[in-house]
């Protein structure tokens, strides 16, 4: 089984940000076996009409859906489950995330309740404001779910089946391209380590294809807007920090032409919109 990660779109102003991953990994059998479980485990915690209404078809239009603003999502949210039912959920999440990524989804939700105090409670935040959704059935060939609310966008795809701007690696010298590997692991090392191994081997084997773009003062200081680019072969990282003097930032990491596990679908990319 391979799952599909297209997790993390996140961003907050006070903690650094996650992307959003959209991968394909290709991990063992028991790694998709643990997040088979771990949603099943979900189902049953569940009572029958939440059960009901966390589902989708994995076919449905929505499973390519995602955004990081706040405001409520279709399915069924952590404020509205019993405890069993949201201590399944992040059950599911460290099924695909490392702990520390788990920590910062943690805390982003954890902030809510804290912007929502700033603010007046005018936006009437919350930190239980986040939704799970699955798609089709665990076990089945394809299958898939999401976790999302503010800044916090999760989603993973599992399916049965065994020219670049920039600077060019090629044009570093050794210490920096030490640093720009360690900067692409950084965001893959928000996977648990049997799903970020596989993808850490990929960038090591395509590291000298790899491009990287920076937007910003040429002597970074703190408070300054910036912005970078990291590309590689499957491989795309974008960091922007220019918002309230570089005080919000916003990434995405991602695979293009793998969005939505599309290379590993039947039929490919008439699987996106």
């Amino acid at each position: 089984m391979r799952p599909v990660l297209a997790p993390l779109a996140r961003s907050t102003s006070l903690l650094t940000a996650l992307p959003r991953y959209e991968q394909n990994v290709s991990p063992t059998g028991a790694s998709a076996s643990a997040i088979r479980h771990a949603a099943e485990n979900l189902l049953a915690a569940l009572p029958a009409d939440q059960r009901t209404a966390l589902r989708f078809e994995f076919a449905d239009s929505e499973r390519q859906v995602w955004h990081y603003t706040p405001g409520p999502r279709p399915r069924v949210s952590l404020s509205e489950m019993d405890r069993d039912a949201a201590k399944a959920v992040h059950q599911l999440l460290a099924t695909v995330v490392s702990k520390a990524a788990h920590t910062q989804v943690a805390a982003i939700a954890g902030l809510e309740d804290i912007l929502d105090e700033s603010e007046g409670g005018r936006q009437g935040r919350h930190a239980g404001d986040y939704w799970t959704a699955l798609f089709g059935d665990p076990g089945a060939p394809a299958w898939g779910w999401r976790f999302e609310g503010h800044h916090v966008s999760i989603n993973v795809t599992v399916v049965g089946l065994a020219a670049h701007t920039g600077l060019p690696v090629t044009a570093l010298r050794p210490a920096q391209v030490s640093l720009l590997r360690s900067l692409a692991a950084l965001y893959v090392s928000r996977l648990t380590g049997e799903l970020a191994e596989p993808i850490l081997a990929e960038v090591d084997r395509h590291l000298p294809a790899y491009c990287f773009a920076w937007a910003g003062p040429a002597v970074f200081a703190a408070g300054q807007p910036h912005y970078y680019r990291l590309v590689g072969p499957r491989f795309l990282v974008e960091f922007d920090n220019r918002h309230n003097r570089a005080n919000h930032i916003h990434s995405v990491w991602r695979q293009p032409g793998g969005d939505f596990g599309a290379r590993l679908l039947p039929g490919g990319a008439r699987h996106l919109s």
